[in-house]
């Protein structure tokens, strides 16, 4: 059972922080190329068609099962190793101490999004002591030595742990964030460019009611994702600490 248990939280990591931003950055993706409309064949040398939904939902119609379901395993696996990268490169953003909204942003937009000085709520440094003592730490274990085995000793003892919960939840919003900015410089890279070709070239106009709207959108969503990761990230330490406190105090009972 314990087995079991720790299999499905490995899947629900994989899903939700690894799988589903790196799927969010294709739709986003999807997004912008029908953003730039007629521009999209312009920009791909007739390569990309201009996206329209009923044509890409006609095409798929007349595609056999087998070919679907090719394509399908071909996003999904583009998806995953998308979900990848924004996990890798969203892991090296600095520590930095409750950084305003603003200065969120600012930093997530040069890819480094923050997180949390700290790694649980500072009340909870008494109860922190007694945790690391109950598993055999000395007063002045680090936070580092402590989290391994607090999960560990958690994945094994308890059926139901929060703490799963909120790495989930901190992992899959430290990724979306950046899939946002992904998103946000796209939105600005493409709004430029078809500004001068339109301009400068009498080139076609792209759709700029969504092209416009999706650069504050993107810069909204930075600013939301990247401030419930530190929150999300905090909460994961209190649960580490609070649950392994409250497990020894119940069996010494």
């Amino acid at each position: 059972m314990d087995q079991l248990i720790a299999k499905i939280g490995n899947l629900g990591y994989e899903i939700l922080g690894i799988f589903f931003p790196g799927l969010v950055l294709i739709l986003f993706s999807i997004f912008g190329w029908w953003s730039i409309g007629p521009m999209a064949s312009v920009w791909s040398q007739d390569f990309l068609p201009e996206a329209q939904i009923k044509e890409i939902s006609g095409f798929l119609s007349v595609l056999n099962e087998s070919v679907q379901f090719g394509m399908l395993a071909f996003i999904l696996t583009v998806a995953y190793f998308c979900g990848h990268a924004l996990h890798w490169i969203s892991r090296g953003g600095p520590r930095l101490d409750s950084p305003g909204p603003l200065k969120r942003l600012r930093l997530s937009l040069i890819f480094k999004v923050p997180k949390p000085k700290a790694d649980y709520h500072s009340p909870l440094d008494p109860v922190f002591k007694e945790a690391k003592a109950a598993l055999g730490f000395a007063d002045d274990a680090s936070w580092r030595e402590y989290y391994p085995v607090a999960k560990s000793f958690l994945a094994k003892n308890l059926q139901s742990s929060l703490a799963p919960v909120f790495q989930n939840k901190y992992t899959l919003h430290r990724s979306l964030a950046l899939a946002a900015v992904v998103w946000f410089w796209g939105g600005v890279v493409e709004t430029l460019i078809s500004l001068l070709m339109v301009c400068l070239g009498g080139f076609p106009p792209p759709k700029w009611i969504p092209l416009g709207f999706s650069i504050p959108i993107s810069a909204s969503l930075v600013i939301g994702f990247s401030g419930s990761y530190s929150y999300n990230w905090l909460l994961w330490g209190d649960a580490l600490i609070s649950e392994v406190y409250m497990y020894k105090k119940v069996k010494d009972v």
